[in-house]
């Protein structure tokens, strides 16, 4: 895949991006939305080569050369194309890996929950039935079965709300999960799209100077 070089220049040091290290260079993992980045086009896995005229090198860090610079406006270089390819598919199967992950999680939380809500049930039909019995009778043996009984439905209250808890805190990571793997797959298929485009519009001009006729003299 064909590499494409791009400049952007920023006002400010709020430009909307976050990078991270990928092969010996760095790469855009966020790009916040309606950030000057996100209106320039720039999109996850491009790579950043050089703020103004100096070079990202391994080891140091993009946000780092953006505090120390005084000169305003920030131009930042990019590079588009295969690092930004493989960082793209590796960034979806390790997405894919979590959300299989998470929802094994769901799946087995889920068959808990049913279990606290069946525990709960009962122990809240057991309370009504000591209650009842207590209502009736006010003796000293019925006053503690429902104090026991009133125990054991507090506890599986408490329990079935901790399992709904952790339920929810995992549907929320694979919603973000799925939220994340359709960025990274819309932007990898405008990455293919792009270079498909390039390669078709390099092919007609191919064959555009191959239709052109020869100069007579």
């Amino acid at each position: 895949m064909e590499d494409i070089k791009y400049s952007v220049q920023f006002d400010n040091e709020r430009i909307g991006l976050g990078f991270k290290p990928f092969q010996n260079s760095y790469v855009v993992v966020v790009v916040r939305d309606g950030s000057d980045a996100q209106r320039n086009d720039v999109r996850l896995g491009d790579v950043i080569t050089h703020i103004n005229e100096t070079p990202i090198f391994p080891g140091g860090k993009p946000q780092d050369i953006v505090r120390q610079s005084t000169a305003r406006p920030l131009t930042m270089h990019f590079v588009r194309g295969h690092t930004s390819s493989l960082y793209l598919l590796q960034e979806q199967f390790a997405a894919l890996d979590e959300q299989n992950s998470f929802e094994r999680k769901e799946r087995h939380l889920e068959t808990e929950v049913r279990q606290a809500q069946s525990e709960f049930t009962t122990a809240e039909k057991e309370k009504k039935e000591a209650w009842d019995a207590y209502y009736d009778g006010y003796g000293v043996v019925e006053k503690r079965l429902y104090d026991s009984a009133n125990k054991d439905y507090k506890a599986a209250q408490t329990k079935l709300n901790e399992k709904k808890d952790k339920l929810a805190l995992v549907q929320q990571s694979l919603s973000a999960l799925e939220t994340e793997l359709e960025q990274l797959k819309r932007t990898k298929a405008q990455l293919d799209k792009d270079y498909e485009t390039r390669i078709a519009e390099a092919a007609a001009e191919v064959d555009d100077e191959k239709l052109r006729p020869g100069l007579r003299f």
